[in-house]
């Protein structure tokens, strides 16, 4: 099927959702609930069978726990809550978003962190968007894991999906809710950085090891002991960059209440918070000199942000439920004119030897030199700044149309979604002389302070539409839980292979139990992406799952220690078309449009046989074209095991197997001396597996409840294959170790 039909089908599908808006309004969207005595199912998919039926592993953890930890940024709030999501945060920056991964790295072909897909309500969102919610917006966090769980989102599923529900209005009074909150952030592992006198009597070392082993210093004695006793340069750029703390606040208000026809939720949130950095003027010790920055120029990382979320849900005749999901965020971020990344890198790498901050007694000239030009102090403070307001808007209309006069149980469920970002920039620049021995070092030159233009940071547009009809009923001994659903989706946003994403997947799912004892369950997609050619972007990815609950077998039933023993396994094929995280750092498509081929201006090539060689300018492949490609295909097991005891300890085991195959991998089957050769191809292959082990411990003493919980998880991986090029011994390779190993002599 071409993505002709897939614009055909989507347009058809289009004008049936809005004659069905013009019949009927706008509909309910339930949502996903594990943990509820019956099942509810989401609009274009079909999770959500009774706990007791569920046969997926699947982790949820509730907004209210979620709500204790503070942070800015919302994925923050995420570590140790979630068995098998593990999250980890690198530089402390206000508002960084955490980085985190699903059960491991399962491949090596398509980034390592974020390429989980995340879910807000039924539609798929980016990683800024869920950087950005409240806690207290949020009902609950799920964390889909293995092939029961993730088949019907095709191929956005093999990474897994984090699934979030905001709150509903319920029905009784009205309510307002205060919270405030506040905190201080301070660095826990903070390098130490070697004084000078310790750097450069290794440095010492280092040279005479690399001289065979003979003592042969950089530094005198006479240099050592200037360092020894303060006389010379002794800087501690941690220190002279960094501030002790940063600081942390937010405050929410919370309106929710409704009636059996109408119910509301509303939050309204403001959140500031300040970084690491150093930015004030009063720790120069001449503000006045004409090095010194305005107070203007100086700029710590910021960040505030007010966010507006409104759920409505109404009930109409008894057979329609709708919902009307409305969200926005306007953010500010201020950052000193100079990558904060690159200034970390600098405060690590610049040695405290080689030079002061300030090169003069005044402290009117800032240092520097050929070697280390970026002075850090210089980079924080004698730059100016830039800034960045964010608009996000978003829209969800939905209508459920109940069937039950066709027959009980059927029901028929659209849904849109609207999600619109723009980010604009400003800035103020200036820049400084960089000085040593009273001699300027570089060709920079001391400036004013500038305003420069505003400007446009992006623009995203992305609208979903989603249909599903459902079927849940129960009779005798027999429950069944059913669905099928299309879901599209239309992206646009900004740059050559990111501006137009578009999806079309239809999917489906049956779960069956029969005397509450045993469950089988099939999923399946059929998804079509427009990454590849015409023939390869349709693949059909199913599920096979079953669950036995001995708890309820004779031989359990009336057992008072054991309340439930569930036991369960899965199979199936899930995928992956494109990533948010670059497939390799020199490669810019994501493995997109793979099946075309793109040029770009070679920069110039030489040619001629003499010296000097002639210089000429042309295009050049920017890959080779590969029809062929594909998505990466997963195929995930899983066997699991659910157990209460004492109705107070819970405890969740789960081990998995996810086999890679069809990784896009560059073809080094001809060696770069030989041409330089960008192929891809549907080449790798990747063993990731691994176990996760949960436990809740909630009891009561007199009137106080409590809980305690722990979890452990581990997983491994393996590259079964990349395509490599024979290598000169077995340790020099790739294939057979795990995704990232770095490779080198001990």
């Amino acid at each position: 099927m071409t993505m002709n039909k897939l614009d055909n089908i989507r347009g058809f599908l289009l004008v049936s959702l809005f004659s069905l808006f013009i019949f009927s309004g706008v509909r309910a969207q339930e949502s996903l609930a594990t943990d509820t005595a019956t099942a509810k199912l989401v609009p274009g998919f079909s999770f959500g069978a009774a706990k007791l039926n569920n046969t997926s592993a699947t982790s949820t953890v509730s907004g209210e726990n979620l709500e204790k930890t503070v942070s800015l940024n919302f994925t923050n709030t995420f570590a140790g809550q979630l068995p098998g999501l593990s999250v980890r945060q690198s530089n402390g920056l206000p508002n960084e978003a955490a980085k985190w991964l699903i059960r491991g790295i399962g491949s090596y072909g398509m980034g390592r962190e974020n390429t989980a897909k995340l879910y807000v309500d039924g539609f798929e969102v980016n990683a800024d968007y869920l950087s950005n919610l409240s806690p207290l917006e949020i009902e609950s966090v799920s964390v889909f894991k293995d092939a029961a769980a993730l088949s019907a989102f095709g191929m956005r599923g093999a990474n897994g999906v984090i699934w979030i529900e905001t709150k509903r209005g319920k029905i009784g009074k009205s309510t307002i809710s205060v919270r405030a909150k506040g905190g201080i952030q301070q660095p826990v592992n903070l390098n130490s950085a070697l004084n000078s006198y310790d750097f450069a009597s290794l440095y010492n070392q280092a040279v005479s090891n690399d001289n065979g082993r003979v003592w042969s210093p950089y530094y005198s004695a006479d240099e050592l002991a200037k360092y020894k006793n303060g006389a010379a340069p002794n800087v501690n750029w941690y220190d002279e960059v960094l501030s002790k703390n940063g600081n942390y606040m937010d405050g929410d208000v919370l309106f929710n209440g409704g009636n059996r026809n109408a119910r509301y939720n509303i939050v309204l949130s403001y959140a500031n918070q300040t970084g690491l950095l150093d930015a004030s003027p009063d720790n120069l010790p001449n503000p006045d000199a004409a090095a010194a920055p305005a107070k203007d120029a100086l700029a710590n990382i910021q960040m505030n942000k007010i966010n507006l979320r409104s759920n409505f849900d109404f009930s109409l005749l008894d057979i329609f439920e709708a919902r009307i999901d409305l969200g926005g965020r306007i953010e500010n971020r201020k950052t000193p004119n100079y990558d904060v990344s690159s200034l970390m890198n600098d405060i690590a790498n610049y040695p405290s030897n080689i030079y002061n901050v300030y090169d003069d007694k005044y402290n009117e000239h800032f240092s520097g030199t050929t070697l280390y030009p970026n002075n850090p102090i210089g980079s924080a403070k004698g730059l100016g700044w830039r800034s960045y307001k964010t608009r996000i808007l978003q829209g969800n209309f939905s209508l459920k149309e109940k069937l039950d006069a066709i027959t009980p149980g059927l029901s028929l469920q659209e849904s849109i979604s609207f999600y619109a970002r723009t980010i604009s920039t400003y800035n103020k620049t200036r820049n400084y002389a960089r000085y040593q021995n009273s001699q300027t070092t570089t060709t920079d030159q001391t400036t004013s302070l500038v305003a420069g233009g505003y400007g446009s940071g992006g623009m995203e547009d992305w609208k979903q539409y989603k249909i599903a009809l459902n079927y849940e009923n129960s009779f005798d001994k027999h429950a069944i839980t059913s669905a099928l659903g299309v879901h599209i989706s239309d992206y646009k946003g900004d740059g050559l292979f990111s501006y137009k994403y578009r999806y079309l997947n239809y999917n489906g799912r049956v779960n069956y139990a029969y005397a509450n004892k045993y469950v089988a369950e099939l999923g399946l997609s059929y998804f079509g992406s427009d990454s590849y050619a015409p023939d390869k972007r349709f693949e059909l990815y199913p599920s096979l799952s079953a669950g036995w609950v001995l708890s309820n077998e004779s031989f359990l039933q009336s057992n008072e220690t054991v309340n439930l023993l569930k036991l369960r396994a899965s199979a199936g094929k899930t995928g992956i078309a494109d990533s948010d995280e670059s497939m390799d750092n020199n490669f810019s498509s994501n493995g997109r449009f793979l099946y075309q081929q793109y040029y770009i201006n070679s920069g110039g090539f030489n040619s001629g046989n003499t010296t000097p060689y002639q210089g000429n300018s042309g295009l050049i492949p920017l890959f080779v074209a590969n029809k062929d490609a594909k998505a990466e295909t997963s195929l995930k097991y899983n066997i699991g095991l659910d157990i209460n005891l004492l109705k107070k300890l819970d405890i969740t085991f789960d081990v998995f197997l996810d086999k890679r195959s069809d990784i896009l991998t560059f073809d080094q089957s001809v060696m770069e001396y030989y041409g330089r050769n960008w192929s891809l191809r549907n080449i790798g292959e990747m063993t990731n597996k691994g176990f996760e082990l949960s436990a809740t411990w909630t009891d009561k003493i007199g009137s106080l409840d409590y809980s305690i919980f722990g979890m452990a998880s581990y997983a491994k991986n393996k590259i079964d294959y990349m395509g490599e090029v024979p290598t000169p011994y077995t340790y020099n390779a790739y294939t057979g170790r795990a995704s990232g190993t770095l490779i080198g002599l001990e």
